[in-house]
């Protein structure tokens, strides 16, 4: 059997598992202890009981960083009794934990021999050098304990009973306080012993601190009380707060702070709690109060609130004093000095404030500080009454009387500022002017003072308290100060306001002036002054009307708002506003639109309160108007900024007007030029009519228009082209003169139109037709040129028109210039006819030439037919132009013309010829030269009959050209004339095969023809097979060929 009891390795091993909770538990132990001592309200026992808990904490963190130590061995010898015991049993299982216990833990048995030591408590045994183990316990002790030590573990034996004793001894030198307790059990008994020198000295500290702050906290002179801002409750008082108040301390303990006030107002009591927040948020707060004692007497104190922290919770500490002496000695004179100094620290302030909010702000605050009032507002005058701008007071959930409006004579309030003086009632209930506030039940004084400039009311100061008579003249005076110094600060911010407005507007009349720099026509001009208008003014409506030159009405141009409706409205100049603002020149405002009669039209009033309404004036003439309109009234200085707004828009305005005439005038100059050059372009007749009809529906912006041409040989009008119709069948295509509208046009030959075929003065009915196609408005123009009628210019419009004088000028010019257009192109079309027949008499003349000689050489019968077909196929495929093919055409056809110099002798000669022959032949070019070159038109076309017996290599005739020298035309006609010579049969020869003939040119390549004429020809060749044979030449005629 182990002599080392198991019970107490059991213990040591669970407790060395929570060393902090151990520390923790002794601290407590020591903390009852202390609460055993003292009372266990008293505050500084908690305090001092929470110190040792920290120690203790320390402690057991400190001894956990070392290892695994069973420290509750050390600090709690009363909760291990049991545990201790069932340790002995497990000694050998836990021998080596055992053996790490700071504490010492010495096994005995029944003899008091040592069975079993652990090394660390070595410095509480006499060190005998080697081991203990056997020896008897008087042997190891240190001098001074064995004594002790035996009788304890004598008398647990005995009585097997836990045996507890601390005894002083000298270890190493000094004095400490071993504490040892003795453990019986079957085998004997078990000794742990510590060294508790420190804690007890630290006991003995933290009870002596407590006992010093324990009397100077009884012992101040000033009340001293904890207080729990969450519940309001008390939590501890000192002596003086109990004197104070005439309460015993429990009876303190049981109330709240708002059972030392001497008020039950609701007020009061939120305007306490108020402070107790801003002392948690904001730090130390002063505040006075009226208190009541036990005997009902009222006092005044003064309460310091300062926040502490007691075991981590926010607690209020109140140092009290008793002002009632002060207060009532310093009187009037030291109340009026100490409220003139707030109003006078806050005057500075007052008069550099720009914000009208801010401002009533700050009066709030200075009122509250230098008064005893329990809620203090302001009010601005707007719009002839009073609006609540500032103020505090009332619930924590609803301190301020927001949106409260006050009129002139209503309550108090209202009552100075009417009167313009101020009123100081000191009970309200007895006053028949008070009207009560909604949350201001408990009002008994109020204090009310206008704010003047002048005999101007500016504001209104109000003043309100919960106790009767509250205010006094030290509070009138001083009030009185602070109101002159707030009219000063207004009349800075209404100058300051009126500065900024007016730079607002300046900045404003700058933007305005920067937009319309980029704005050109009226369409972009009107839309942004209408806007700026409306933001500068905070207007409900704006409108700008302009002059109709035809008419001198005004119209709207554009409506903003309220007169977005009135945008194309009339307005005569001949009454009402508009005719004292255009006709007499002169600008109108009216603030009472309602009470108005208005003639112009009810819709200016659209639920308006005020218009103003200005002429734009520009060059002398008024060109249009400009209005404004407003919910609000308009004062005299806006009417003047419009008025300046007014001369900037009208130069605007008549600029734009001028850009539109110039632009509009551009564009009737470039329909007419588009009208002209369509008929130099293509002198179709049709083709010209429709450009005209599509100018004038695009110029005039109208829905349709028709042309009716003048025949002089029936004298009828025939409907000829028309844009626009929803049918293609016009029903009637003839008219007689004076027939139909149309008619009447040709035969008066004025303009005649309906503005409006649905009105009853209608000078003509509506037809068929017209009904049909829903036209309302038509125009009907004589188009007349050189004093002849060409026919009738006809303008449709599906709604009514009502054109302006600048129309109808353009509609006169397209209506001439149609005319013009229309005869131009009837006399160029009738010298188109003669020219075509001139040009076919001249081709034809020139084919007769050509077959003239064919006839004089039946050899060449069709050659000149042929040749000149491909030549031109040919030429075509290497870019010729049409034009250009022509003369190619011409000269192919002539080629040999000039063979009609030459002698029959020659030409005809059977066999070969000589070399004077030759030379005779060889001049045939030349003849041909000679004989078209004086005809104009034929001599772009000498370059074939001229050179088409030019070598490529420079041994041809007539001239001895050599290679690009000689004209392409020639070029290509040679290789032509060489192919249909040889392809083709004639008399005397048999053609060719076509193989033999591409050879022979593919020979003649580079010598006698152009070898890229030669590869274009055989690739015409290869692509157009419909090329076709003629008959053979005699051989003597290829001879010839070959030879030239």
């Amino acid at each position: 059997m182990n002599p080392f009891p198991d019970r107490i390795v059991n213990i040591v091993s669970s407790w060395t598992k929570r060393p902090l909770f151990n520390a923790c538990l002794s601290g407590l132990v020591v903390c009852l202890l202390l609460i055993l001592l003292r009372s266990a309200a008293n505050i500084w026992s908690w305090i001092l009981g929470g110190l040792i808990v920290a120690l203790a904490a320390w402690r057991g963190y400190r001894f956990a960083a070392g290892g695994r130590k069973f420290e509750v061995l050390r600090t709690d010898h009363s909760a291990s009794d049991v545990e201790f015991a069932a340790l002995q049993s497990r000694a050998n299982s836990d021998h080596a934990i055992v053996e790490r216990l700071n504490p010492l833990l010495c096994a005995l048995n029944t003899d008091l021999f040592v069975t079993w030591w652990n090394p660390n408590g070595i410095d509480l045994l006499q060190d005998t050098g080697a081991s203990m183990i056997g020896k008897p316990l008087a042997q190891v002790s240190l001098p001074g304990l064995a004594a002790e030590l035996q009788r304890m573990c004598l008398e647990a034996l005995g009585n097997q009973q836990v045996q507890r004793n601390t005894v002083e001894c000298s270890v190493g030198g000094s004095l400490r306080r071993i504490r040892f307790s003795a453990h019986p059990s079957p085998d004997g008994v078990s000794v742990l012993a510590d060294d508790a020198t420190e804690q007890e000295d630290a006991f003995k500290t933290v009870q002596h601190s407590s006992d010093y702050f324990r009397t100077l906290f009884q012992e101040a002179s000033n009340a001293i009380f904890v207080h729990d801002p969450i519940h309001g409750a008390i939590l501890d008082v000192n002596a003086k707060m109990c004197e104070m108040w005439g309460y015993r301390r429990e009876e303190l303990l049981q109330m709240t702070t708002v059972d030392l006030v001497s008020t039950d107002s609701h007020f009061t009591i939120q305007a306490l709690r108020r402070k107790v927040m801003k002392t948690l948020s904001e730090g130390p707060q002063v505040v006075e109060w009226l208190a009541k004692d036990t005997g009902g007497r009222p006092f005044w104190v003064e309460v310091v609130f300062k926040q502490i922290f007691i075991h981590g919770e926010p607690r209020l500490l109140g140092a009290v004093r008793d002002i009632t002496d002060r207060k009532r000695t310093a009187g009037e004179i030291n109340s009026l000095a100490t409220k003139l100094r707030v109003i006078g620290r806050s005057a500075s302030n007052l008069t550099a404030q720009l914000n009208m909010h801010a401002l009533a702000e700050q009066v709030v605050d200075s009122l509250q500080e230098a008064t005893s009032c329990y809620t203090a507002n302001v009010f601005m005058a707007e719009d002839g009454k009073f609006r609540w701008e500032a103020g505090t007071g009332g619930d924590l959930e609803n301190p301020r009387p927001a949106g409260l409006i006050i009129a002139p004579g209503q309550g108090l309030v209202g009552t100075s500022a009417q009167q313009g003086k101020p009123i100081l009632s000191p009970d309200v209930f007895q006053d028949e002017r008070y009207v009560a506030w909604e949350g201001f039940p408990e009002t008994r004084s109020e204090l009310v003072f206008p704010v003047k400039s002048g005999d101007r009311v500016l504001a209104v100061v109000d003043l309100q308290s919960a106790e009767t008579a509250a205010f006094d003249s030290s509070d009138f005076e001083a009030v009185g100060v602070l109101v002159d110094q707030m009219a000063v600060a207004l009349e800075n911010i209404h100058l300051f306001e009126d500065t900024h407005r007016w730079t607002h507007e300046m900045e404003m009349l700058v933007q305005i002036t920067t937009d319309l720099r980029s704005a050109l026509t009226r369409s972009e001009v009107v839309p942004i002054i209408l806007d700026s208008l409306v933001k500068l003014f905070q207007a409900d409506g704006a409108m700008m009307t302009l002059k109709d030159m035809l008419s001198s009405d005004q119209v709207v141009e554009l409506g903003r708002g309220a007169w977005i409706p009135l945008t194309g409205r009339r307005f005569s100049i001949e009454k009402g506003l508009m005719g004292q603002v255009v006709s007499e020149g002169k600008s109108v405002l009216n603030n009472d639109l309602a009470g108005t009669k208005i003639d112009d039209s009810p819709r200016l009033t659209a639920g308006l309160q005020a218009l103003a309404w200005v002429a734009l004036i520009a060059q002398e003439q008024v060109i249009g108007t400009l209005a404004i309109g407003r919910n609000l009234a308009l004062s005299e200085d806006e009417l003047h900024i419009l008025e300046t707004i007014a001369d900037i828009v009208a130069s605007a305005i008549q600029r734009a007007n001028l850009f539109d005439q110039t632009e509009r005038r551009l564009r009737q100059v470039q329909s007419l030029r588009t009208i002209d050059m369509a008929i130099t372009a293509d002198m179709s007749l049709r083709v010209t009519l429709h450009i005209i009809l599509d100018q004038v529906m695009v110029q005039l912006h109208v829905d349709a228009a028709a042309i009716l041409l003048f025949r002089p040989e029936t004298q009828m009008l025939e409907y000829t082209a028309g844009l626009g119709f929803r049918s293609r069948a016009v029903p009637q295509r003839f008219f007689q003169l004076g027939e139909d509208i149309a008619g009447k046009v040709a035969q008066e030959r004025r303009i005649l139109k309906v503005l409006n075929f649905m009105a009853e003065d209608a000078p003509y009915p509506r037809s068929g037709f017209f009904a049909e196609e829903g036209i309302q408005s038509y125009f009907g123009l004589p188009m007349v040129a050189k004093g002849q009628l060409m026919g009738v210019l006809e303008i449709f419009h599906r709604s009514p028109l009502d054109p302006e004088y600048e129309w109808l000028q353009l509609m006169e010019a397209l209506s001439v210039q149609a005319a013009i257009a229309i005869n131009n192109t009837e006399l160029f079309e009738r010298l188109q006819q003669s020219n075509q027949e001139l040009m076919q008499a001249y081709e034809s003349t020139l084919e007769g030439w050509a077959r003239a000689l064919e006839l004089r050489d039946r050899e060449t019968e069709g050659h000149s037919r042929r040749v000149t077909e491909m030549t031109v196929r040919l030429a075509r495929r290497m870019g010729f132009s049409d034009a250009q093919l022509v003369h190619v055409r011409r000269g192919a056809l002539l080629h040999d013309i000039g063979k009609m110099g030459i002698p029959d002798s020659i030409l005809f000669k059977p066999g070969l010829l000589d070399e004077r022959e030759w030379e005779i032949m060889r001049l045939h070019p030349v003849h041909a030269y000679q004989l078209l070159a004086p005809i104009a038109y034929l001599q772009p076309a000498l370059e074939i009959p001229y050179s088409h017996h030019e070598r490529w290599d420079g041994t041809g005739y007539p001239l001895g050209l050599k290679g690009e020298q000689i004209p392409l035309a020639a070029r290509i006609f040679a290789v032509v004339d060489v192919w249909d010579a040889l392809i083709s049969d004639r008399p005397y020869q048999q053609a060719w095969e076509e193989q033999k003939i591409r050879d022979y040119i593919h020979e003649l390549a580079n010598k006698q023809l152009d070898p890229h004429v030669v590869t274009a020809f055989f690739d015409m060749i290869d692509h157009e097979p419909a090329h076709g044979k003629a008959p053979l030449d005699l051989p003597e005629a290829a001879g010839r060929k070959e030879e030239e």
